[in-house]
């Protein structure tokens, strides 16, 4: 039982780090033209900080994906 809670507490803090908001590309780490992506229709489920680079390689292996 402990195990399990050690592994659930250890993940929840990693999608907390994961997930803030520091102004830096969640990919590459480059702090230039960082946008916060909130996962809505506008971006396409992308969720996250990303450059412009970094989120059109995410959105490409998406569609790949789907296809």
């Amino acid at each position: 039982m402990k195990k399990l809670l050690v592994c659930v507490l250890a993940l929840s803090a990693l999608f907390a780090f994961a997930a803030c908001k520091d102004g830096k590309c969640d990919e590459c780490g480059t702090d230039q033209n960082v946008e916060y992506c909130d996962g809505s229709d506008e971006y396409m489920g992308l969720e996250g900080e990303y450059c412009p680079e970094c989120a059109t390689k995410a959105l490409l292996g998406d569609l790949a994906d789907l296809m």
